[in-house]
């Protein structure tokens, strides 16, 4: 997944490298395209002046018929659009195309002049700007950098959304829109772009030079081979499965089996992230009774907030044994034959805990004295691995 130190200094400092602002000059004459997102043509050149329909979208090219500047100092464009709609817009929120020898450096500079907009909706405008041009240009270069900007249009737009306010219609139209562009991480609750879309422009456009420079730029970011290298490790310690009901650890015939499958999991993680460190010497947590107790008497203090439970957990247990990650669960037979198996993940950077519920009737969960059936032990693992594809 592209974070967000990817998008804000890598990808951004890399366009503005190849069209740099400053050989740009403001003129007066000629077509103009629309810099500003939604904005609304005017009957006059004021800015409380009658409202005219349509309004303009980033990227609108109009053609000046007028030119003014009102009491205020404003500078004012009386504009024809394409489709003939007269109005005043306000001169800041366009740019002469004058200055740009083709139609797809104007709208590069366009994109790099909203990218970093804070606003949802102008981002949302840009978005389909460059969704629509990049596919308008012929020059390959070109159409490659405005691909580029579409892709980090769109983490810009997720970036800014509420994280508690994504059931909002405009934010969760926007989301159920780009649904195949983008992934959910359910430990810090919040959209990104999925790092296929990278991948797959990177393989459209490999043969160019900005390809192989971004390559340069996400290598060390995006290989999990390298962090390790870089001295990313992340350090998890694994601690037995808790009995809620009791309010402490569970029957140790139990607990074996499931640390095993809990142990297969993280292995499978580490198949794909090898920066993942397991119960690694100077960072864990020994899995003994009296550091489980400590554990338990921390999660079910009920005279805690959640939020003060994880600061307790991080300052008393992980800080001191430098452990970034905490792999734990709970265990409950319950009536009816019914098992609930519920592994748990703290996670230090991100100050949050993260489960998975497991349900299981008991003679699919135990096959033997000293076994799990299958079925379980896959689930239990599958459900670990999942937690740490979260990190």
């Amino acid at each position: 997944m592209l974070n967000k130190i990817l998008f804000h200094i890598g990808l951004v400092c890399l366009v503005v490298l190849f069209y740099p602002h400053g050989q740009l000059r403001a003129q007066d004459d000629g077509a103009r395209i629309m810099t500003g997102a939604g904005v609304y043509l005017r009957q006059a050149p004021e800015r409380l002046a009658k409202r005219l329909t349509p309004l303009l979208q980033i990227g609108t090219i109009v053609f000046p018929l007028e030119r003014t500047v009102n009491a205020t100092g404003e500078v004012w464009y009386k504009i024809t659009t394409q489709n003939g709609q007269e109005g005043w817009v306000l001169g800041k929120y366009s740019m002469s195309l004058d200055n740009f020898s083709n139609r797809g450096e104007a709208y590069i500079e366009v994109a790099n002049r909203k990218i970093n907009s804070k606003n949802f909706g102008d981002l949302v405008d840009l978005c389909h700007f460059l969704n629509r041009v990049s596919f308008e240009v012929t020059q390959e270069q070109t159409a490659a950098l405005l691909k580029l900007l579409h892709i980090i249009a769109l983490q810009r737009s997720l970036e800014n959304i509420p994280r508690h306010q994504q059931q909002q219609s405009h934010y969760s139209k926007w989301l159920k829109h780009q649904r195949a562009n983008i992934e959910y991480n359910n430990l810090t609750g919040v959209w990104s772009v999925k790092l296929e879309l990278f991948q797959q422009w990177y393989d459209e456009y490999s043969h160019l030079p900005i390809a192989k420079q971004m390559q340069q730029v996400l290598r060390p970011k995006t290989n999990p081979s390298n962090r390790a290298v870089q001295g990313n490790e992340i350090f998890i310690t694994h601690l037995d499965f808790m009995d809620p009901s009791a309010g402490m650890t569970i029957e140790s015939g139990i607990s074996t089996l499931i640390n095993r499958a809990v142990r297969a999991g993280v292995q499978l993680a580490q198949q794909d992230m090898p920066n993942f460190k397991l119960n690694e010497s100077g960072h864990r947590i020994e899995n003994s009774d009296k550091n489980v107790n400590q554990f338990i008497n921390i999660f079910f203090d009920f005279n805690l907030t959640k939020g003060e439970k994880i600061k307790a957990l991080i300052q008393k247990m992980m800080t001191p044994n430098k452990v970034d990650v905490i792999l734990t669960g709970q265990y409950l037979e319950k009536t009816g034959g019914v098992i609930l198996v519920r592994p748990l993940m703290l996670s230090k950077s991100h100050r949050r805990t993260v489960t998975r519920n497991l349900i299981f009737q008991k003679n699919e969960f135990m096959c033997s004295y000293n076994a799990l059936c299958q079925g379980a032990h896959e689930r239990i693992r599958g459900a670990v691995k999942e937690l740490l594809g979260n990190l």
